[in-house]
C-alpha cells in the first residue's frame, strides 16, 4: 500500500517501475538526492488502471504534433554555415531567410518572421553552426532570445512564450 495515497495499485506500479533495469539508475539518483520519483499520469492506461509495465515515455502517436508544413520543410533544408556574433533577432532572421533561399536553389522555402509581440532588437550573442537544418538554426535563435516558434503552412514565426 502506498503510504501517501493509500492506493495499492499505484504502490505496485511504483515497485515494478523501480525494478525495471532501465529506470533503476533514475530511481537511485532520486533516492540519493532525496526527491520523489513517482508514477507519472502518462504511465497509466487509458482507462486509468495501472498496466503491468507503466509507460514512462509518450508513444509515437502521442508524440507527433501538428507543426505545419513550414516546420517540416525547414527540417529538410540544410544550411551549409551559420555564424552570428552580437546580432539582433531581426538581422538573424533576415540572414537565415537569405541563406535558405540561396541553398534551396529555386524551390519553395519557408519564411522566418518576427512576431509583432516579440522584440526584434533582442541580441543573439553567438551562434556558430555548420550543415544544420533551417529548423534547428531557428530553434537555436529562439532559445537564445527566449521565444518560441509558431509554424503554419508557409512561415515560421518567433512568438512570445
Amino acid at each position: 500500500m502506498n503510504r501517501k495515497t493509500g492506493n495499492h495499485d499505484t504502490a505496485q506500479a511504483q515497485l515494478r517501475m523501480a525494478q525495471n533495469p532501465a529506470i533503476r539508475p533514475w530511481t537511485l539518483a532520486a533516492f540519493i538526492l532525496g526527491i520523489g520519483f513517482g508514477l507519472p499520469a502518462a504511465a497509466l492506461a487509458q482507462d486509468g488502471t495501472v498496466p503491468a509495465t507503466p509507460r514512462l515515455f509518450p508513444t509515437a502517436k502521442e508524440e507527433k504534433k501538428e507543426e505545419g508544413k513550414a516546420m517540416e520543410a525547414a527540417a529538410k533544408l540544410i544550411l551549409p554555415s551559420v555564424h552570428f556574433e552580437e546580432v539582433t533577432l531581426e538581422d538573424a532572421v533576415k540572414f537565415l531567410n537569405e541563406t535558405a533561399k540561396k541553398t534551396a536553389a529555386g524551390k519553395p522555402v519557408p519564411q522566418l518572421k518576427v512576431g509583432p509581440d516579440v522584440d526584434g532588437k533582442t541580441l543573439i550573442k553567438q551562434l556558430v553552426l555548420k550543415n544544420v537544418p533551417l529548423r534547428e538554426a531557428a530553434m537555436y535563435c529562439a532559445n537564445e532570445t527566449k521565444t518560441l516558434i509558431s509554424a503554419d503552412d508557409k512561415t515560421l514565426t518567433f512568438v512570445k512564450p
